[in-house]
């Protein structure tokens, strides 16, 4: 009588744990927003030229007007360092290789175009223990950038630079300046 128990204990314990395990994923999901774009990476330059992987973008917010006139400020009072730690603070949505957990997006910006719509993103890119060691000069440059281009129906395509530096210029216009190792074109950017 008493091992009917344990395993009904046990198999509930069991059940729990796999709902547990699924409301992380369920929450992430519903959390990611109304946009999904999926594409293929493919490298172009570098240590990378040549390969090529699925990537996710999730969009879930964008940067008002206010909000990047805020970063300008920020930038031009208090320096890089201190919109960099900010931008850390900022979710937008999440971009990473398919097979990743990826970044949290900081800033999105999107402009009209003739052939439908450009986005530009900017995350804020996890470092190695290497290049801060090692005081890389490329701890200088610590944004990924991805631009997207893409139709009405949201197929396009993109480019992903990283490492990246950016800035503002004096009429408050996001620039970015990439550290020239790594090189990536979007293909096949689709909506989901």
């Amino acid at each position: 009588m008493r091992i009917g128990r344990i395993d009904r204990l046990t198999w509930t314990l069991a059940a729990l744990f796999l709902l547990l395990l699924t409301l992380p994923a369920a929450a992430l999901a519903a959390d990611q927003g109304s946009e999904h774009y999926t594409a293929t990476a493919v490298g172009i330059r570098g240590p990378v030229g040549g390969q090529s992987f699925p990537v996710n973008i999730y969009i879930s917010g964008e940067t008002s007007d206010a909000e990047l006139q805020e970063l300008s400020n920020l930038y031009a009072e208090k320096g890089k360092i201190a919109l960099r730690d900010r931008l850390s603070d900022i979710e937008k949505g999440r971009m990473g290789r398919a097979d990743r957990v990826g970044v949290d997006v900081a800033l999105v910006r999107r402009t009209q175009t003739d052939e439908g719509q450009k986005i530009i993103l900017v995350a804020v890119r996890d470092q190695t223990f290497f290049e801060i060691r090692s005081a890389s000069r490329s701890t200088e440059y610590p944004y990924v950038w991805v631009e997207l281009t893409v139709d009405d129906e949201g197929r396009g395509s993109g480019e992903i630079i990283f490492p990246a530096q950016i800035r503002f210029s004096d009429d408050g216009q996001l620039e970015v300046k990439e550290f020239g190792l790594e090189f990536f074109r979007l293909a096949n950017v689709r909506l989901r």
